[in-house]
């Protein structure tokens, strides 16, 4: 056998299988933790979505009643946003009924579904597949007889995130500016 003869030994293979494999493995958590942040932003970005279409299902209920009504001082209690003398009201509202029949309660943390016949988001479960998120529409009417009369809305989004529950909060003031 010659000794001169050039080449690899078995422990020089297996130093540099070694090597590559701890490099493999170091990409794969790095993409995986990418793919952990990008499902966490996308899943904020829906849920944000969703508060906004919260907000804005409500403030619908307070522009039907405004023209729907000539007395301008019923935009609280006919739109259904505060329908007696309580002062906090939680709803969930269904983007399906909502210009006939405005506001409806619901479950303090009422989920939604995807209706399977055209893509919306509805809060029923016979409308499709569980969602992951829940909605719920909080009114605060303390101050719907001030003046000015307003109502404090908050739309809070819950859902399961990667690393335990998450939610998403957005809150607005519904005043009634038309004289």
């Amino acid at each position: 056998m010659n000794m001169n003869a050039k080449g690899f030994t078995l422990i020089e293979v297996l130093i540099g299988l070694f090597i590559a494999v701890i490099a493999s493995i170091s990409v794969a958590q790095v993409i995986a933790g990418t793919n952990k942040v990008i499902d966490s932003g996308r899943k904020t970005f829906i849920a944000t979505n969703l508060a906004h279409e919260g907000l804005e299902l409500t403030r619908e209920l307070r522009d039907t009643t405004w023209f729907t009504d000539s007395v301008r001082s019923n935009w609280v209690s006919k739109s259904g946003l505060c329908p007696d003398d309580k002062a906090t009201y939680t709803y969930t509202i269904d983007p399906n009924k909502a210009m006939d029949n405005g506001v409806y309660a619901g479950d303090a943390n009422k989920e939604l579904y995807i209706n399977s016949s055209n893509g919306l988001w509805a809060p029923d479960k016979g409308s499709g597949p569980d969602s992951g998120y829940a909605r719920v529409m909080t009114i605060d009417c303390t101050q719907s007889k001030a003046d000015p009369a307003f109502v404090t809305v908050t739309s809070t989004v819950n859902w399961n995130g990667a690393y335990g529950p998450k939610n998403v909060s957005l809150t607005e003031l519904l005043y009634n500016w038309l004289p």
